[in-house]
């Protein structure tokens, strides 16, 4: 889990003020009750992932108040006698940057490596047609099909035709040269904002065992979609003092590693509403962004429960580097960077 951890990305010499707070993400990572301590001595042994989940090799840790190391080629770490909370700091000497994470409690943190994509990258492509649902023979004009492959190395989605073709659905994975997983398929008519309108899902598919070569193009890939229900989210958010609700998106996860995009909703309304699908198995993820001048407060919810009603979401303020102020000169590696506290 994410939440209770600031992951701010310092850039040296283009000093901004601002911090990022995340709550509920899926993915064991930084802190969370499970591998956390309170009190007492630990030693930290970590790992250092890009946002690929390929190992960073040869980065400085630090803990602060101890002696850096670096990870190796497994993206391991280890510092011992550390004290929970403890903040640790990776460093991007290249593009010279630093990311910081504040607050952890683990003792085997696996920690992000924002900006860093190690590894071969590998790629392929998937081409098909996707029938049934509104599909008559071209669905309508306010009707949208999206299509989505999942595997454990990559997920990554593309909307059919009116005709129900896909093409050019491109993949980019690390690691393994053959990656192999699923293929979905969601539709739903969508109202002028691009938001499911009720009673509006009109089909839901899958199909499983699809495996893709690297620099190879799969053709003639196909999906028939099977009739689904529809279900109503309810939920209100409170923002902090100064903020303003930016943007909130909802997804459907079908699979541990994939996830359909639903809707994007720009508008500031606290109140939330939306339509959703009844898909067997599949939960809710929401995202929300509240800004103000020189912050962000970024919040995600997994595992909601399709139909789910009256969610209440509270974000907090997110921490404001205050030192060193903004225009300040001879910033140096004496310096120390502070923020404001973090509620909880």
């Amino acid at each position: 889990m994410l939440n209770r951890a600031l992951i701010g990305v310092l850039t040296i010499g283009a000093l901004a003020a601002g911090g990022l707070t995340e709550a509920g993400c899926s993915k064991s990572s930084s802190t969370g009750p499970a591998g956390g301590a309170s009190g007492g001595i630990i030693t930290v042994a970590g790992k250092i992932i890009g946002v690929n989940g390929q190992a960073v090799a040869s980065v400085p840790v630090y803990v602060t108040g101890k002696t850096s190391t670096n990870t190796d080629a497994n993206g391991n770490f280890s510092i011992a006698g550390v004290t929970p909370p403890y903040d640790i700091t990776v460093v991007d000497a290249t593009n010279r940057r630093a990311l910081v994470y504040k607050g952890l409690s683990r003792q085997d943190p696996t920690l992000t490596f924002l900006g860093s994509s190690p590894g071969t990258a590998r790629h392929g492509t998937i081409n098909g047609k996707i029938s049934g649902g509104a599909f008559t023979p071209n669905q309508g004009a306010s009707d949208v099909t999206r299509v989505v492959f999942g595997s454990p190395d990559v997920s990554a989605g593309v909307n059919t035709a009116a005709s129900g073709i896909f093409a050019s659905l491109g993949l980019t994975w690390y690691g393994p040269t053959v990656t192999t997983g699923n293929l979905y398929a969601l539709q739903f008519t969508a109202d002028v904002n691009g938001l499911p309108v009720a009673n509006g899902f009109k089909g839901y598919g899958s199909r499983a065992g699809i495996a893709v070569n690297d620099g190879s193009t799969l053709n003639n890939q196909f999906d028939t979609l099977q009739s689904v229900g529809t279900s109503q989210f309810t939920g209100t958010v409170t923002v902090p003092s100064g903020y303003t609700l930016a943007q909130k998106s909802m997804s459907v996860r079908v699979s541990q590693t994939t996830l359909i995009s639903l809707l994007t909703d720009n508008t500031p309304n606290a109140a939330l509403s939306y339509y959703t699908p009844n898909i067997t198995g599949a939960s809710l993820v929401l995202s929300l962004l509240a800004s103000k001048s020189g912050a962000q407060a970024i919040y995600f919810k997994n595992g909601i429960v399709t139909g789910a009603t009256g969610v209440a979401i509270t974000l907090v303020a997110a921490p404001e580097l205050s030192l060193p102020v903004t225009g300040s000169t001879a910033v140096d590696t004496t310096v120390t960077f502070s923020w404001t506290a973090m509620t909880g």
